[in-house]
């Protein structure tokens, strides 16, 4: 399993963005990426729902 969704050329194009507002090469890219993450934010829910089940959610 995966432990990180970003790259640290992603994580770098939007902290540079939300501290400055510069727009970095692959800009749109991401934020094609970005919106189309819905599948996504959808395990998240189910993990979530899991480790609360569970008796391990933080």
């Amino acid at each position: 399993m995966r432990k990180r969704l970003l790259t640290d050329k992603e994580r770098e194009i939007i902290n540079n963005y939300l501290e400055t507002g510069t727009k970095l090469n692959n800009f749109s890219v991401l934020i094609h990426r970005c919106k189309n993450m819905q599948p996504l934010q959808d395990d998240f829910k189910l993990i979530d729902a899991f480790l609360t089940k569970a008796g391990t959610a933080k």
